[in-house]
């Protein structure tokens, strides 16, 4: 699936940038934890957060955790946010927008 995804997906996994994998979010006013599948921060401090669903079809529900990790990484800072959800087995990426 890597190998069709295409540039955009090649470039979440360039080691030019730093990649954090299923690390936590701790956002203290409701004492939960977040996961993103994975974040990436390129040499700009741009960041793109990635959820992949190995599911048959996107669900609303795909797009409202995304848009919740875009939201989470405004409030740690971040002000160049991307968000996308990445169905290896459909071969779809999709951007989300907040």
């Amino acid at each position: 699936a890597f190998d069709k995804a295409g540039p955009l997906v090649a470039g979440w996994f360039d080691p030019v940038c730093r990649v954090f994998s299923e690390r936590s979010i701790y956002r203290a006013e409701d004492d939960e934890a977040f996961r993103p599948d994975r974040v990436v921060i390129s040499p700009d401090g741009s960041v793109t957060v990635v959820d992949y669903k190995f599911t048959s079809e996107p669900r609303p529900t795909h797009f409202a955790q995304v848009e919740n990790y875009i939201s989470l990484m405004h409030s740690l800072g971040r002000t160049s946010v991307a968000g996308y959800l990445w169905y290896p087995l459909l071969n779809k990426v999709i951007r989300v927008s907040e």
